[in-house]
C-alpha cells in the first residue's frame, strides 16, 4: 500500500508542470486538464504494460513498446533535457540572476562555472548524446 501511495504521489508531482503550463497558456481549468493529462499518462502506461502481454508482438524500430519508451526516455529525453538546461542557464538567464542564486564567495568560481555551463557542458552533453545514439542504433 505504501509503495502504491508513493507511486501515486510521484505521478501527481510529475504531472504538475504540464498541468500548470496548460492552465497558464490556454486558460483552461485545472480539473479537466488534470483528467486529460492523467488519461494520456495512463494510456502510455497501458501501452508499455501491454508489451508484456497481448502487445508483445508490436514492434517499433525493432523494440517492443516498453523498450521503445525506455530507450526514448533514457537516451533522448534525459540528454536533451540536460543540454537545454545547460544552454538555458548559460545563455538565456541573466548573469545577475545566476550570480545571485549561486552566491559563490569568489568571483573566479563564478567565472569558471560560467565557462563550463556555456561552453563545456553543452558540447560534452551533445557529444555523449550523439555517441550514445550511434552506439545504440548503429
Amino acid at each position: 500500500v505504501l509503495v502504491a501511495l508513493a507511486a501515486w504521489t510521484s505521478a501527481i508531482s510529475l504531472m504538475e508542470p504540464g498541468v500548470a503550463w496548460m492552465v497558464e497558456r490556454f486558460g483552461l481549468k485545472r480539473g479537466p486538464v488534470c483528467i486529460m493529462l492523467g488519461l494520456v499518462v495512463w494510456l502510455l502506461g497501458i501501452a508499455a504494460l501491454s508489451s508484456f502481454n497481448f502487445g508483445s508482438g508490436i514492434s517499433l524500430f525493432g523494440m517492443n513498446i516498453f523498450d521503445f519508451l525506455d530507450f526514448i526516455t533514457a537516451n533522448v529525453f534525459l540528454p536533451l533535457g540536460g543540454l537545454f538546461v545547460a544552454c538555458f542557464a548559460g545563455w538565456a538567464l541573466k548573469q545577475s540572476i545566476t550570480r545571485d542564486e549561486l552566491a559563490m564567495p569568489n568571483p573566479v568560481y563564478y567565472l569558471a562555472w560560467s565557462v563550463v555551463i556555456r561552453y563545456i557542458a553543452p558540447v560534452a552533453v551533445a557529444a555523449i548524446f550523439i555517441l550514445n545514439l550511434i552506439e545504440k542504433l548503429g
